[in-house]
């Protein structure tokens, strides 16, 4: 028997999204990104946000921007 992990839950809409990023060709900038990281922004109340392609890479540029 298999128990599964996580079960996403993904609508039409949300498929849409990922079809027409992927499409474009700007999987970690573009269009939607810029809006994204506004949004963000606007939410959490700063002037600006930045989207990282990756955990990873978000974590070197942290440390890297505190010079450890």
């Amino acid at each position: 028997m298999e128990i599964p992990l996580a079960s996403p839950n993904i609508g039409e809409e949300e498929a849409r999204a990922v079809y027409d990023v992927v499409k474009s060709g700007f999987l970690n900038e573009g269009k939607k990104v810029e809006y994204f990281e506004n949004v963000f922004a606007d939410y959490v109340g700063t002037k600006h946000a930045i989207a990282f392609f990756n955990g990873t890479v978000a974590l070197h540029s942290v440390l890297a921007a505190l010079k450890l």
